[in-house]
């Protein structure tokens, strides 16, 4: 687990597109980002993560989406079970399901993808992120098994209400962004200049 905190526009999502392109070709990258508000938010980030894992089609008809799921599953331990739950979550039918079988249930597809390839899964703007979803990732934090790398970036008020988050774990860290200095920030122009120095008023003047 790697919890990345700056405030907006720090440029916590150029840093995870540019570190994360680094290791497409040596994992199976995820990416998600958590809604400040509309419908289904608390929900929306996970079903996202759950249909690029199966490859499904924001329109798929329920038949397609079931199918998918349990092809993904493989031969996973009661695979069929969690196609099931998920394929219910994705239609937003009215069928219940208890919180702790969909944390439950998106582990075992997870299991599933990081059996074939190790896994790489970044969640941006978490600290919009509604209870229900970070109970799911809580869940994979505790229990999932497997080559996964968990990346979660927001701004440090993610912290006002989960000041524990993270804390304690094997293998967990964090990382805070802050605004480059006057010096650092003149080092980063000349050097994305190339041989076109900055003269030294243009430079005051940034």
């Amino acid at each position: 687990l790697l919890l990345i905190l700056g405030p907006a526009g720090i440029g916590k999502s150029r840093l995870l597109t540019t570190a994360v392109r680094r290791l497409e070709d040596q994992a199976e990258v995820l990416w998600t980002g958590c809604l400040p508000y509309g419908e289904n938010a608390a929900l929306w980030p996970l079903e996202q993560l759950v249909r690029q894992m199966a490859h499904i089609a924001d329109d798929a008809p329920p038949h397609d989406v079931e199918h998918a799921l349990a092809g993904s599953l493989g031969r996973a331990p009661e695979g069929q079970r969690a196609a099931l739950i998920l394929s219910h979550m994705l239609s937003h039918d009215q069928v219940p399901t208890a919180p702790e079988e969909r944390s439950w249930a998106v582990r075992k597809l997870l299991e599933s993808v990081a059996e074939r390839r190790p896994l790489v899964l970044v969640i941006d703007d978490i600290h919009w992120a509604e209870p229900a979803f970070l109970e799911v990732v809580e869940h994979l934090i505790e229990w999932m098994r497997g080559p996964l790398l968990l990346v979660c970036a927001g701004r440090p008020d993610f912290l006002d209400a989960r000041a524990h988050w993270g804390v304690g774990r094997v293998n967990a860290s964090s990382l805070t962004l802050e605004p480059l200095g006057e010096q650092d920030s003149k080092s980063v122009l000349n050097y994305l200049l190339g041989d076109q120095k900055l003269d030294m008023t243009t430079a005051d003047y940034i």
